[in-house]
């Protein structure tokens, strides 16, 4: 089980990486997971068709997580 919970609700507190940083870090795990290279982009962006938008972790943790909460109230909308 796992949950995610975010601490900085704005977008300079998220990291995101270009295709080619992606693909030269985690490209054999997406092998052993049978992704293509696109598949795995995908799920780190908000927008996974969008070519132009970068690999998002904030995003990946979000769309990977079993639950999902905030720090605050304030921030979970």
């Amino acid at each position: 089980m796992t949950v995610f919970t975010t601490h900085t609700p704005v977008p300079a507190g998220h990291d995101r990486f270009d295709a080619d940083l992606i693909e030269r870090n985690l490209g054999p795990l997406r092998e052993d997971l049978g992704l293509s290279p696109q598949d795995l982009m995908s799920l780190g962006r908000v927008e996974p068709g969008d070519q132009r938008e970068t690999f998002c972790m904030t995003v990946l943790g979000l769309k990977m997580a079993q639950y999902r909460n905030a720090v605050s109230a304030r921030h979970a909308g």
